[in-house]
């Protein structure tokens, strides 16, 4: 079997672009013949912004660079992840013309919504799921705040989805909780199989026994959550490390109590070491998580974890067993959940050993590639 790969990476490196590196090399170590093809979305900058859009309505340029690489590869599967904007639907065509079957993996929510997080002032919002178009969101400039940008994001989404209709064999959720939002939405739930990421696993060997301060690893945006947990340490003397970056930092800087260190973007080898002197991994995001890396890594590392009780999150943390789950945005209970918890260090180590312990039953990656792998099979049947 031979996959080959498609993603657009991001201008500021996330978790999709950790995720598809992560897989690579999984399904490689698993014996499984891969290759790529990789855009760099920070090539549009130099472009005008007319051709900019256009480009991510439909590229000519990647749809011929593709053909040319699966000419090359002459792979079983093409795999899609990221698209936007870099490389637009032109993908699906590719694949079409090379009688190739689709599997897309849906990182987050832009088939269904202009920003892709369900979230607009930091609520949730649904009001684009079950809208053939995201009027709704080119209202309301969902996306950067400009109804321009929003109008050539719903109009990607809906060339996708058209398409995808028809091209794509099997669609992969990253969790249960965002299948039923991606049913609701209007994909034929038959066609969508649900598959974690994959995590490494960073094995018991190092694994503190005294383990102090809270962690938070991610994407320094709005809607991870952090104006709620900062100011619920206001009033405490706990220590927090924040690992990420992003454009809402220089504003949480401002408003952070002096008890937090700032590390910004660290490489892997760093997280894991963090990840194995915390006592606690907090996660306050308002969005409905596909399935966030960072809660899986921290499992990896027998790190427990407190979280919003939204979105995977609820499926990925087992409530006052492997960590605990709050309401998002609700600085009060944050606080005294946080004070609550790191009174009771005996309950955080066996959080920990739970979560780890969860980790090799579920999220392992000899378990995850299997399951991937059923899933390439199922797609190629589909397409016969």
């Amino acid at each position: 079997m031979r996959i080959l790969i498609v993603h657009s990476r991001y201008r500021q490196r996330g978790g999709e672009d950790a995720a598809v590196e992560s897989e690579i090399a999984a399904l490689s170590a698993a014996g499984i013949e891969v290759a790529d093809f990789i855009a760099e979305n920070d090539a549009l900058t130099h472009k005008p912004l007319i051709a900019a859009g256009l480009h991510a309505l439909w590229s000519v340029d990647a749809l011929r660079r593709l053909q040319d690489r699966i000419a090359d590869t002459k792979p079983d599967i093409l795999h899609v992840h990221n698209t936007f904007p870099g490389l637009s639907a032109s993908v699906y065509r590719a694949a079409r013309n090379a009688k190739l079957p689709i599997v897309q993996t849906l990182h987050n929510f832009r088939l269904l919504c202009a920003n892709g997080l369900l979230l607009r002032d930091a609520q949730p919002c649904m009001l684009c799921v079950a809208s053939p178009i995201a009027w709704q969101g080119i209202r309301h400039g969902c996306y950067r705040e400009s109804r321009a940008a929003s109008a050539a994001v719903a109009m990607q989404a809906v060339i996708h989805r058209k398409l995808g209709a028809s091209h794509v064999a099997r669609y992969i959720a990253l969790s249960d909780s965002s299948r039923e939002i991606f049913v609701a939405g209007g994909l034929p739930p038959a066609r969508i199989a649900v598959k974690p990421n994959i995590i490494p696993d960073p094995g018991d060997a190092g694994l503190a026994e005294t383990r102090q301060g809270l962690l938070f690893v991610g994407r320094l945006s709005q809607e991870k959550g952090l104006d709620a947990l900062l100011a619920a340490l206001q009033p405490l003397d706990i220590p927090l490390t924040i690992a990420g970056s992003g454009p809402a930092e220089a504003a949480l800087r401002r408003k952070a109590p002096a008890n937090v260190r700032w590390l910004g973007a660290v490489p892997p080898v760093e997280i894991s070491r963090l990840m194995r002197q915390a006592a606690l991994l907090v996660f306050p995001s308002l969005a409905f998580e596909n399935y966030p890396m960072a809660l899986a890594e921290a499992m990896a590392h027998g790190l427990p974890v407190l979280a919003s009780n939204r979105g995977a999150m609820r499926e990925m943390v087992q409530h006052d067993r492997t960590g605990w789950l709050v309401a998002p945005g609700d600085a009060a209970q944050w606080r005294q959940t946080i004070v609550d918890l790191l009174a009771r260090p005996e309950s955080l180590a066996a959080a920990g050993r739970a979560a780890r312990a969860d980790y090799l039953a579920r999220f392992a990656p000899s378990r995850v590639i299997a399951r991937q792998v059923e899933i390439y099979r199922s797609a190629m049947e589909a397409a016969v």
